[in-house]
């Protein structure tokens, strides 16, 4: 037992003295979402996937990705969400498809005609493209998802503080 506690006050000195042991010990903060959509190689990073950081999010009180400017997964295992100071389109997260399968909005888009506003939004990342360019079978140049479908346009105020 004293050797335990000696280890970790060895621990605990190198964490306080130094940045590399402190990162290397602790870990870092992984980036996961940038100006409202999710970063593929976060996912990889943490070994997650987009369901998993989609709910994470929901937890935060997120409802739509494009209000999101930044999302860090700490090294304590927290997430950090770093909200735009006013509301953007963007992929719905509430409620969760595979909970409300037919919700308006989740049905796949394929006539860029019917996109609101000219724009789709990637199922997988939520990236936005003009859908003339995304549609009927464009792969998203982020994450090279198949699947767009239409943007959530918030109301101001929707998204918590």
């Amino acid at each position: 037992i004293t050797g335990v506690i000696g280890m970790n006050k060895v621990l605990d000195l190198l964490i306080l003295r130094s940045d590399s042991a402190k990162h290397m010990i602790d870990g870092r903060a992984v980036a996961l979402v940038h100006d409202g959509r999710l970063l593929p190689e976060g996912m990889d990073a943490c070994d997650m996937g987009s369901a998993e950081i989609k709910a994470l999010l929901r937890q935060n009180g997120v409802r739509n990705l494009g209000a999101v400017e930044h999302a860090y997964l700490e090294s304590s295992g927290g997430l950090s969400v770093f909200r735009f100071p006013s509301p953007r389109p963007g992929l719905s997260l509430v409620p969760p498809h595979s909970v409300v399968p037919d919700q308006p909005g989740a049905a796949p888009l394929t006539d860029p005609a019917l996109a609101p506003g000219g724009l789709t939004c990637c199922a997988r990342c939520g990236a936005i493209e003009a859908a003339h360019v995304a549609l009927p079978d464009g792969r998203c140049g982020h994450c090279g998802g198949k699947v767009w479908v239409a943007p959530e346009t918030p109301m101001a105020g929707t998204e918590r503080s």
